[in-house]
């Protein structure tokens, strides 16, 4: 079992299909590689941002897709993916998913602008998204967790083994 925490409007956007490629900096993370052919990646929003202007374009998307705070809550699993392939890039791969990912058809102007500059860039494939009927709420990541960029972990309390073991559960009645 795995989950990506993601900020809000980019745990919709992917989960809606709007961007199906997420972007990884320098290495996948090995919970990644452990996940099995079967296996579904649970989406699971952040906090809100403070930022006044940030808070203003998630609210935007939100309302474009008919969500609210308390429709799409944070520290939520909202809902469920398949990772269906992981790969490197390079400026013509870049280019070529520039609409999958959303961060423009330049690699190299894209790694500067986010201060990754001769850094390794994979994108993770996913497919199979599904909103949950109702999110499962007040779900932390783990506090002592090293990013690294990266927001990919496993359960560790029962809390969370309780709550992905709901998401996984309700994916499954859907089939």
């Amino acid at each position: 079992m795995l989950a990506l925490s993601l900020p809000p409007a980019e745990a919709l956007a992917y989960l809606s299909g709007i961007h199906t490629t997420l972007l990884v900096w320098d290495r996948i993370p090995q919970l990644l590689w452990q996940l099995e052919a079967d296996e579904r990646l649970l989406i699971h929003s952040l906090g809100f941002p403070d930022h006044p202007a940030e808070v203003q374009l998630c609210e935007q998307i939100f309302a474009e897709f008919g969500f609210d705070v308390d429709t799409f809550p944070a520290w939520a699993i909202q809902g469920l993916a398949t990772v269906d392939e992981v790969l490197l890039y390079d400026g013509d791969g870049f280019a070529q998913d520039a609409v999958l990912h959303g961060c423009g058809q330049d690699l190299f102007s894209y790694q500067s602008s986010v201060g990754k500059e001769n850094s390794l860039c994979y994108g993770i494939r996913l497919s199979d998204t599904f909103f949950l009927d109702e999110p499962i709420y007040d779900v932390i990541p783990p506090l002592h967790q090293d990013w690294h960029g990266e927001m990919f972990w496993q359960p560790e309390s029962d809390l969370q083994h309780f709550a992905f073991r709901c998401a996984l559960t309700r994916d499954r009645a859907m089939y």
